[in-house]
C-alpha cells in the first residue's frame, strides 16, 4: 500500500507522467482528463481517467524529484549527475562539501547518496538560494533529510575566498568538494584548503572560458589530475525494421572537470 504523502508517478508515456505527492481521495487533473486516487492503491496499479486515457502508479526516484524543484538557478542535470558522483567517489559515509547551492536539488541529490552517516555541507553567499534550497528540500527529499545539511551563508564573494573566514573552519577536511558558481577559479584556493589532499574536487560550467580560468587557477595551486568533458545525450526511437535515433537530443548543458589535491 503507498502510504500518504509519499511521492508517485502518474504515467501515461514517456511525455506524459507527473509527479504528485499521494494523499487517499485526492482528484488529479490534466489535459488526458481526471483521475481519483483511492485509498488502497498499490505500485503497479492502473487507473483510467474520465477520458478514458490509461494511467500506471509508479514509485518515484531521487531523479524525479530532483528535477521538480523549484529553480532560482540552473540545476545540475541527470545527465551529469551521476558522473559526478562517480568521478568523486561519493558514498554513504563520506564527507562532501558543495560550493555553490543553487535551488537545492543536486545538494538534495548528495545528502541522500552520503546518507544518515554522511555529512554534507552547502556553502553560499545568496540568502535566497539557501532558502529555495531548503524550500525544496523539506518538500521533495527524504524524511528529516534537511537535518543533515549543513548550510553556511557567507556575506559576500569576499568572505566566501578568506581563507582566514572562520564561518568555513575546515582545514584538509573533506573527502570530495564540488563547486558550481560563476567563478570557480576564485575559490579554488579555498577548495585547496578544504579538500583533503589526493582526494578529487569537481566542478561545472556552461562555458569553456570558466574551465580555462579554472585550470589555470587549479595548476597555479598544485592540483593535478585534471580532466574536462561534456555529456550529451541522445534517445533512440525503437520500432522493429526503423529504429534510429531521436530528432532532437539534450546537447550541451555544462562541461564537468576534475582535479587532485597534491602536497606539492
Amino acid at each position: 500500500m503507498i502510504k500518504t504523502g509519499e511521492f508517485i508517478i502518474l504515467f501515461h508515456s514517456q511525455q506524459t507522467k507527473f509527479l504528485i505527492e499521494y494523499k487517499p481521495g485526492i482528484e488529479f487533473n490534466c489535459h488526458k482528463g481526471q483521475l481519483i486516487l483511492s485509498d488502497n492503491l498499490k505500485y503497479g496499479d492502473k487507473l483510467i481517467s474520465n477520458k478514458g486515457y490509461l494511467f500506471y502508479i509508479l514509485p518515484s526516484i531521487l531523479k524525479d524529484r530532483a528535477m521538480k524543484v523549484k529553480r532560482s538557478h540552473t540545476i545540475v542535470y541527470p545527465k551529469e549527475a551521476p558522473r559526478i558522483i562517480y568521478e568523486l567517489g561519493i558514498k554513504p559515509g563520506k564527507k562532501v562539501a558543495e560550493i555553490g547551492t543553487g535551488s537545492g536539488a543536486f545538494t538534495m541529490i548528495l545528502a541522500e547518496m552520503l546518507g544518515k552517516e554522511g555529512e554534507l555541507v552547502s556553502i553560499d553567499i545568496s540568502e535566497l538560494s539557501h532558502n529555495t534550497a531548503k524550500k525544496n528540500i523539506e518538500k521533495l527529499g527524504e524524511q528529516d533529510l534537511l537535518k543533515r545539511i549543513k548550510f553556511i551563508l557567507c556575506d559576500d564573494e569576499q568572505q566566501l575566498k578568506d581563507l582566514s573566514n572562520d564561518k568555513i573552519p575546515y582545514t584538509n577536511y573533506f573527502d570530495a568538494v564540488f563547486v558550481d558558481i560563476p567563478t570557480p577559479w576564485e575559490v579554488v584556493p579555498l577548495v585547496d584548503k578544504i579538500l583533503k589532499k589526493g582526494f578529487k574536487a569537481g566542478f561545472l560550467s556552461p562555458t569553456v572560458e570558466q574551465v580555462a580560468k579554472t585550470f589555470e587557477a587549479l595548476e597555479n595551486n598544485n592540483f593535478i589530475n585534471l580532466e574536462c568533458f561534456e555529456i550529451l545525450e541522445r534517445n533512440m526511437k525503437i520500432k522493429t525494421g526503423q529504429s534510429r535515433p531521436v530528432d532532437r537530443m539534450v546537447a550541451h548543458t555544462a562541461y564537468i572537470y576534475f582535479a587532485s589535491s597534491s602536497n606539492q
